[in-house]
């Protein structure tokens, strides 16, 4: 009878030690209930006594309100937080080059006006248009250098000094962007310097070319005269040429005459004789 005893312990003690395994042994004698394993997975429930459980183990936990808490298994993995990147909106593409770059149009020099021979300089219109229909400026530099000398927000320039070769380089930058379009222009051509025979020549005919007086410096202008009185010598080129004409003066030019920067003569002699 000792010995039954002694197996029936050992098989208890057994039996309670493998059920540990699964369940808090505080819990199974704090439940007052009988133990119910269900199946080949191992689902164990709890009676409390009120009637058969069949909710798996562990039971969820409740707050003070009576709510289930669901139960976290520490061991389960947790969700790796993604980098969301906010959406933005699709940035407006750039004009291409193309749009961007002046197109010129036209540039040309104008005349000069034989009623305004005292002016030296010249007028150029340029025409040019961008497809993006940004503002235009408009420049002219002396060939070879990209510094401007004049400058335009409309493509009108007024006098413009002439230069030997008679070129300007017309640069048209788009202001917004800087895209710039280059193109050489001609016609800033200085006066044709005038020899001393061509003076001579000039100066004894009865009418005088359309752009005489271009070739003179006239605010500035002296000259020598021999052959006359000297109260006889006319003071003015328009008295010198009114004077040949009244007393039928042959008119010799003395010397090469003198000029300034843009060939227009500033000082030449001459010798009166009928």
């Amino acid at each position: 009878m000792q010995a039954l005893k002694i197996v029936g312990m050992c098989f208890t003690f057994v039996v309670c030690t493998i059920l540990g395994y699964h369940i808090p042994v505080d819990k199974i004698f704090s439940s007052g209930g009988e133990i119910d394993i269900k199946g080949d997975d191992d689902i164990i429930a709890i009676n409390s006594g009120g009637g058969k459980i069949d909710d798996a183990w562990p039971l969820p936990e409740s707050d003070e309100s009576g709510e289930n808490i669901p139960v976290v298994d520490d061991a389960q993995e947790q969700p790796v937080e993604e980098n969301i990147t906010e959406a933005t909106e699709p940035t407006e593409t750039a004009q291409s080059s193309e749009n961007n770059k002046p197109i010129i149009e036209s540039a040309y020099v104008l005349g000069r006006d034989s009623k305004n021979y005292k002016k030296v300089g010249l007028n150029c219109i340029a025409k040019a248009s961008v497809p993006s229909g940004d503002n235009l400026l408009f420049q002219l530099c002396e060939v070879g250098s990209d510094t401007p000398k004049y400058k335009s927000n409309n493509g009108q320039f007024y006098d413009i000094n002439p230069v030997d070769g008679g070129v300007y380089t017309l640069i048209v930058k788009n202001e917004r962007t800087g895209d710039e379009t280059k193109k050489d222009v001609k016609g800033f051509d200085k006066i044709q310097r005038l020899t001393a025979t061509t003076l001579q020549t000039m100066l004894n005919a009865d009418n005088q070319d359309r752009l005489f007086y271009f070739h003179f410096d006239v605010a500035k202008l002296r000259f020598d005269c021999s052959g006359v009185d000297a109260a006889d010598v006319p003071q003015t080129l328009d008295a010198l040429l009114a004077s040949r004409a009244a007393f039928g003066w042959k008119i010799e030019v003395v010397g090469t005459p003198q000029y300034d920067d843009y060939n227009r003569i500033t000082y030449f002699k001459i010798n009166l004789s009928v």
